[in-house]
């Protein structure tokens, strides 16, 4: 709710309903889970998160503590990007298994030391959703009938003011280069060319910031 990337993002409505009531729903599907329990914080802000998420019947603490000692044994992490790896890792020392939003963490650095106190007992998942999605999941079926594959070429173009047109988009942590820029942005387009075709020996990437969106952060990735 405080979150600086969308503030008040998770009850903005969506499809009828604020967006949190839909990730608990799914939640809630989970065969695994028997209680869904939302860590906010003690910003005063996340007060009408909190009774809303109580009022829903699940259970709302200001704290990780606080859900640990309520039984917890998974956590999803959606805080700022800048925060995946120092949350993280403090969901792992307490044993929790993790389902990460994406990107993992804001440099191969900081996601080594999260994959690294987490390796022991318990396991990372990254939300690259584009793996669910139907075509691709047809046209990775279909690339054993169309033969050996050489050279492979994925463009991914869009247009970052109108990701959030109620806000501007140079506040948005898109727009910072500690935690935000394309190459961060646009990880379901890397994550899908190593699913579908083999993951690379040697990876690099030249990122650029043309000056024409006003902000810090690379703008284009080549």
């Amino acid at each position: 709710m405080s979150s600086s990337r969308f503030p008040g993002k998770v009850l903005a409505p969506f499809r009828g309903r604020p967006l949190v009531r839909h990730v608990l729903s799914v939640a809630e599907q989970v065969c695994l889970i028997d209680d869904v329990i939302l860590v906010t914080s003690t910003d005063e802000s996340d007060a009408p998160l909190s009774f809303y998420v109580q009022a829903a019947g699940c259970m709302a603490v200001p704290s990780l503590d606080d859900a640990i000692r309520l039984g917890a044994r998974f956590c999803i992490i959606a805080t700022d990007t800048g925060r995946h790896a120092l949350d993280g890792i403090e969901a792992a020392e307490w044993g929790l298994h993790l389902l990460v939003e994406k990107p993992l963490a804001t440099d191969a650095t900081e996601a080594r030391r999260l994959c690294a106190r987490a390796a022991a007992s318990r396991k990372i998942f990254v939300g690259c959703v584009m793996r669910f999605s139907k075509s691709l999941n047809t046209f990775r079926e279909m690339l054993n009938s169309i033969g050996r594959v050489n050279p492979v070429r994925i463009e991914c173009q869009s247009y970052l003011p109108d990701w959030r047109p109620a806000r501007d988009y140079r506040e948005s942590y898109s727009a910072r280069p500690d935690e935000g820029g394309v190459l961060r942005d646009l990880i379901y387009e890397i994550d899908y060319a190593g699913w579908l075709f083999g993951w690379p020996c040697a990876l690099q990437a030249k990122v650029k910031n043309l000056g024409r969106l006003g902000i810090n952060a690379d703008e284009a990735v080549g």
